[in-house]
């Protein structure tokens, strides 16, 4: 598996290859913060790490900075696994974030 990334304006694509094949992709836009507009993979490729190595790409690329992401309710552990937090609601989905100074602290809240 390889993660290749291309960008667009604001908009940054990471698909993730297996051979010939796009086992996934996100989409992330970079404004003032960064947001996770979509995290996809193909449905037989589910639950094989796809997902992770997508949210781990964008973690490297952008973890000194803000992340947000709007997911539904029962994606919120995975995204918790990764460090991000719920931080209020729209509509029928989870507001998360990931934010630097937050993952730095440690259990007691102390830095």
């Amino acid at each position: 598996m390889r993660v290749e990334k291309s960008r667009e304006g604001n908009l940054q694509r990471y698909e993730c290859w297996d051979t010939f094949t796009v086992a996934g992709f996100a989409v992330v836009r970079i404004d003032e913060c960064v947001q996770i507009l979509d995290i996809n993979v193909r449905r037989e490729w589910r639950g094989r790490g796809v997902g992770s190595g997508l949210l781990a790409a964008i973690l490297d690329d952008f973890g000194d900075r803000r992340i947000t992401a709007e997911v539904f309710e029962e994606r919120l552990p995975w995204y918790e696994r990764s460090g991000f937090r719920r931080v209020g609601e729209k509509g029928p989905l989870v507001v998360v974030e990931f934010s630097p100074s937050l993952t730095r602290k440690g259990a007691s809240g102390n830095p």
